[in-house]
């Protein structure tokens, strides 16, 4: 490339060059030559250097995260240092728990995230409001020899993209929209975060209640053996009977050693959903979690209107269809011609002597594009005509969800009732029992029966209750009512 560069002043510029400047053609060609020397050194090193310096900086990089050991901490450079998780402090309710998963659950604070992009995105289209400036220059190493009027090689110039400004009002609006919608999105993760979390809540109370049920059965139990043994011992009772009181001692234990299985489970992924790390514990207070959870909440004082009013996937579809009026106006500002413009010194090669800067403006508008600018608007057109249908049946699934989460409501309330009716029959037929027991007409066993009858008859109210405080939870959860106890969505406009 160098053999056929041709540097300094030819005869025919010589002779155009007033009096003793033809005497200074050496010292030109020696200014030319240090000058295309610096632009091709800068060339290089922009082309060849720096892309291979980051290179090798990023393999140094990958290499050190491959090196450091399993456990240790990495360098500064390459660490990163999430907040540090907290771990409650003696028992933990369950409003301490909502608090801890809102801070640091990571099933809640990936969806913030998507506010904070939705957010830039904005940003970006409020600076796309003017338009784009790209600043060009250019220096001609080698320049033909019949040019007239100047002797410099390089110009420079301000040219701006092609630019719709209604085009970029009408996506400022829509991307105010899709942050919108990303608060909403991020509200929804959270209303259900708090609900599985609520649920959990109350199936882990539930759970070390029937465990401590059990716990009185198996005591049952074994007493109940211990009086077959004497039986046994007496001749009163026969190997059979041994064998049943046996095997009903092992079931007992079994069925409590299953329920302790389900504890750990469930507080273990309760632990982990408040993002907990690895090996700490969480010592939740269970003690009267129905008004932890429900609180004040009245199911019967809900109405349709405040769920639909409160439902976030019917405001997400409204943002949706309003975002879509946003994108048909965006389709039709299309069909506008673009403007650009331009800010630039004389092109060496235009054979002008002019220092001065030249600016134009102008339009551009497509000849010919097949129509695809029209069927556009078009099919915008249609898209918003089915996200108004979208809308409609999105709210006829909130109103039968709501319907049906009546309908459990009401019926888990009365297999309650029923519940407390056959728990009261069994506690007086074990009063029975034991007023028979103690007058001597009835033997250990009949007591014992029944006994394990109003056990068992607890242990399906307690099953029952936590079907109806389910049920409670589902309709303080679709009216809203759970997040808005411990989350300000204005906060999060602002």
């Amino acid at each position: 490339m160098l053999a056929i560069m041709r540097f300094g002043v030819s005869q025919r510029d010589a002779a155009r060059l007033p009096a003793g400047t033809a005497d200074q053609a050496p010292y030109r060609r020696e200014w030319d030559l240090v000058l295309t020397a610096l632009w091709l050194a800068v060339f290089l090193v922009a082309v060849c250097v720096l892309p291979v310096r980051d290179l090798h900086a990023a393999d140094r990089e990958a290499e050190a995260v491959e090196k450091t050991p399993v456990g240790a901490e990495p360098s500064p450079a390459l660490k990163f240092s999430p907040p540090a998780a907290t771990i409650p402090e003696g028992p933990a309710d369950f409003d301490t728990c909502a608090q801890l998963a809102l801070r640091q659950s990571p099933y809640i604070t990936k969806s913030a995230i998507d506010i904070e992009v939705s957010r830039l995105d904005e940003s970006d289209s409020r600076f796309g409001l003017t338009p784009k400036v790209t600043f060009r220059t250019q220096y001609y190493i080698t320049r033909p020899d019949n040019i007239s009027g100047t002797n410099k090689r390089y110009f420079i110039q301000f040219n701006s993209n092609e630019y719709n400004p209604l085009g970029s009002y009408f996506a400022l609006q829509a991307s105010k929209l899709f942050t919108q919608i990303a608060i909403l999105g991020h509200m929804k993760v959270i209303s259900e975060g708090l609900h599985k979390l609520a649920k959990s809540f109350l199936e882990l109370a539930a759970l070390k209640q029937l465990a401590d049920l059990q716990g009185d059965y198996i005591t049952l139990a074994g007493k109940n053996l211990e009086y077959v043994r004497q039986r046994s011992g007496l001749g009163d009772a026969n190997k059979l009977e041994l064998q049943l009181a046996t095997q009903e001692v092992r079931a007992a234990e079994a069925e409590k050693a299953s329920l302790g299985s389900k504890q750990k489970k469930l507080a273990a992924a309760m632990t982990t959903f408040l993002g907990i790390p690895k090996g700490g514990k969480v010592n939740f207070l269970l003690k009267n979690a129905r008004e932890q959870v429900v609180q004040s909440f009245d199911p019967a004082a809900a109405t349709s209107e405040e769920v639909r009013s409160r439902s976030f996937d019917m405001r997400i579809q409204a943002l949706k269809r309003e975002l879509q009026s946003w994108n048909v106006a965006l389709a039709k500002s299309r069909l506008l011609p673009n403007l650009y413009g331009s800010v630039q010194t004389p092109d060496p090669l235009s054979g002008l002597n002019d220092g001065g800067l030249y600016f134009y403006v102008g339009l551009s508008i497509p000849v010919w594009d097949g129509f695809d600018r029209l069927r556009n608007v078009s099919r915008q057109k249609n898209i918003l005509r089915q996200l108004s249908t979208d809308m409609n049946v999105k709210e006829s699934d909130v109103s039968d969800k709501w319907q049906e989460s009546q309908d459990l409501w009401q019926t888990t309330a009365a297999a309650l009732k029923l519940a407390q009716t056959q728990l009261e029959i069994a506690r007086l037929k074990e009063r029975q029992a034991e007023i028979r027991y103690h007058s001597g007409g009835e033997p250990l066993t009949t007591l014992i029966e029944g006994q394990k009858a109003r056990l068992e008859a607890q242990k399906v109210m307690v099953t029952k209750t936590l079907e109806s405080d389910v049920a409670t939870l589902e309709m303080r959860y679709l009216a809203g009512d759970l997040i808005y106890s411990y989350v300000d969505e204005k906060s999060w406009q602002r």
